[in-house]
């Protein structure tokens, strides 16, 4: 009954990584910025919170708990990690504001692969295909 480790190296080196991904949050958002007619008053944002520790590491296995301990010392704990989540999601000088991306508490940019509009397609293409929503 213990973790299958080809079980837990084959989800950090697929699916956990693509769902996870920043460029492909960051590619939704530009695509729902750009879906969005303004007169929606909807915005849409995105945001790195930083690495924080959030504890949804504790089922890997054990012998990976010695170095999870050692890169938590230098994680952002949940309270200010959720800080840039909250500036955006709240701040008054925010509203209205659509189509950004921030990094502790303040705009950034987006990585260069948030450009890719043949990937945006696509992603967004699978999207309707998997909610069944057009």
């Amino acid at each position: 009954g213990g973790v299958d480790a080809r079980a837990v190296w084959h989800c950090l080196g697929s699916l956990c990584c693509f769902f996870n991904d920043t460029a492909t949050t960051e590619i939704y958002t530009l695509s729902l910025h750009d879906a969005l007619p303004i007169c929606t008053g909807v915005t849409a944002n995105c945001l790195h919170p930083g690495v924080v520790n959030t504890g949804l590491t504790r089922n890997l296995p054990f012998f990976l708990k010695p170095l999870l301990k050692i890169a938590g010392l230098f994680m952002l704990n949940p309270d200010k990690g959720a800080a840039t989540s909250l500036h955006v999601a709240t701040s008054a000088e925010l509203e209205g504001v659509t189509g950004k991306y921030f990094d502790d508490c303040k705009e950034s940019r987006y990585s260069s692969k948030a450009d890719d509009r043949e990937v945006a397609e696509k992603l967004w293409n699978l999207s309707e295909q998997y909610t069944g929503i057009h």
